[in-house]
């Protein structure tokens, strides 16, 4: 929330602050969004200190990773000779920010760590990678699928920032479309939106992100297709997933991962056939088979102890089910079981 961010934001400036001032006079202000500015003084006559710079705000981040549990990138502007210049060395610092996404998290982002990619004048990557990628979609190749992303994927951390947001736009359109081209061709076409693009460009943090995604999305998808080619059955495996569900509801630990390995078959495979089949994805059912039988056990007895329910419906988070039950029923368990009371009474 907002309170908690100022909070760290303040702790983020007092640990900095307290480092940088072992070598530096320096101030910290919060921005009120997303990042806090520091203003560091450095002895023009003293060269070896700018270079400290870097170091000594790695420090930094070491300790407010201890301390906050938290990481942090840092950019850092070119030395500014007088104070008219703050707002000019800000915006240039803000600016070289952008390039945490190909340099990741933690990083310290100077003007020389981004001088290739700010000065490169390919708008793209080659034509030759894409091609290639086309291909081994197009014939299932995974790994040859994880050589050639990776391979396009590096030609694109290359590149300026505006050209970064383009290229990338341009891979998911691709990516998109060899997709539904190899569904097309086994006759199963792909019926979700599977890539979002304004998902990718808010969501996907750094471009390894964006690599892990895409090449996860490329194999769920040639993998759902392949299996559906071998099995077209959903129906017999949704309908086994629904009794194992029915008679384990109150495990805890009760998950799709554990219903496949109970059916011996693929997560994901079983995740696509059951979504398919009974509409609504294996966690909300076992939710909703979950507060069903709360519902029943509430009207069986008005004064029952609504902890018990809660544990012996598989629920282990007392929050969450108030919380889904007055979603799904529109009031509280305890007026739920009154009014039912109520009109059986009446």
């Amino acid at each position: 929330n907002i309170k908690d961010r100022k909070l760290i934001r303040f702790g983020v400036i007092n640990i900095t602050t307290e480092v940088l001032s072992e070598d530096f006079v320096v101030d910290g202000v919060d921005m009120n969004e997303e990042h806090v500015a520091f203003i560091i003084g450095i002895n023009s006559e003293s060269g070896e200190k700018a270079g400290k710079v870097v170091e000594c705000i790695k420090k930094a981040q070491d300790c407010i990773l201890k301390y906050l549990n938290i990481s942090v990138t840092a950019s850092i502007s070119e030395k500014i000779d007088n104070l008219w210049m703050i707002p000019e060395g800000y915006q240039e610092a803000l600016k070289n920010s952008l390039y945490r996404f190909v340099l990741g998290r933690r990083s310290v982002i100077t003007t020389e760590r981004i001088q290739q990619n700010c000065t490169s004048k390919v708008r793209s990557y080659s034509k030759e990678s894409e091609k290639k990628l086309i291909e081994s979609i197009k014939l299932a190749k995974i790994k040859e699928i994880e050589e050639e992303l990776k391979i396009i994927i590096n030609e694109i951390s290359l590149l300026s920032y505006d050209n970064i947001t383009v290229s990338i736009i341009k891979l998911v359109d691709v990516v998109k479309s060899s997709l539904f081209t190899f569904s097309e061709a086994l006759n199963y076409p792909t019926k979700s939106g599977f890539l979002d693009i304004r998902h990718l460009i808010y969501d996907i943090e750094t471009i390894e992100e964006l690599y892990q995604m895409l090449l996860e999305t490329i194999k769920d998808e040639i993998s759902a297709q392949l299996e559906k080619e071998s099995n077209a059955k959903y129906g017999i495996v949704a309908e086994a997933a629904v009794g194992i569900i029915n008679k384990n509801y109150w495990d805890i630990s009760l998950c799709t991962n554990q219903i496949a390995s109970l059916m011996k078959i693929n997560p994901r495979y079983l995740a696509r056939a059951f979504k398919d089949v009974i509409g609504m994805s294996i966690p909300n059912y076992i939710n909703n088979v979950r507060l069903k039988k709360a519902a029943e056990l509430l009207c069986g007895d008005p004064d029952v102890n609504v902890y018990n329910v809660i544990e012996e419906v598989g629920f282990d988070n007392e929050s969450y089910f108030y919380r889904m039950f007055k979603m799904k029923y529109g009031c509280t368990p305890k007026e739920y079981a009154l009014q039912k009371s109520i009109a059986e009474n009446i």
